[in-house]
């Protein structure tokens, strides 16, 4: 089993979006630890199934034929993961470096207590949270929380995760 689930929700936006984002994926990222996990949803006949079929067994996709939303989207790719570390990374970013991975462990492991690591945002009321455009929790921790909140259907699904993990005594 992979060490690393990379949880990549897309709706459509193959050439623009999707196909950069996998691509550097491919580039900097070591598959003998890592699987990549695309939600593809909504995506109809754009040609999005058959790009990721084309990159390789670390590549897997999970199709809805509807648009079901960031979270839910999200929720599917972590029940379809197989790894210790969930990576969520959204299909309008691309990887830049051969260390991001060792980054996102790196800091895991640094911080006590580890619940969730990433870039780092402090909402309104002066707390943090990690954006899930690009971080990373482990199993361990989603087994104790739970998923995603799927009450949140675009936007806020981070902040709550985070907010869970602070109340169960996980670092942020």
């Amino acid at each position: 089993a992979p060490i690393y689930s990379i949880v990549v929700p897309s709706y459509l936006h193959l050439h623009d979006c999707l196909y950069p984002c996998l691509e550097s994926i491919r580039k900097w990222t070591d598959f003998n630890t890592t699987e990549v996990i695309v939600i593809l949803n909504g995506c109809g006949d754009d040609g999005s199934a058959e790009y990721v079929k084309s990159l390789g067994p670390a590549f897997r996709y999970v199709w809805f034929d509807d648009p079901i939303g960031f979270t839910k989207a999200t929720n599917a790719g972590i029940d379809a993961a197989r790894g210790e570390y969930l990576i969520f990374l959204n299909n309008d970013c691309e990887v830049l470096s051969p260390y991001w991975i060792s980054l996102l462990q790196q800091l895991w492991e640094a911080t006590p207590n580890a619940g969730v690591v990433g870039p780092s945002i402090e909402d309104a009321y002066g707390g943090q949270f990690c954006a899930f455009y690009c971080a990373m929790t482990s199993r361990a921790v989603m087994d104790r929380i739970g998923k995603l909140d799927e009450v949140f259907e675009s936007g806020g699904e981070d902040i709550d995760f985070c907010r869970r993990a602070q109340r169960a005594g996980f670092q942020i």
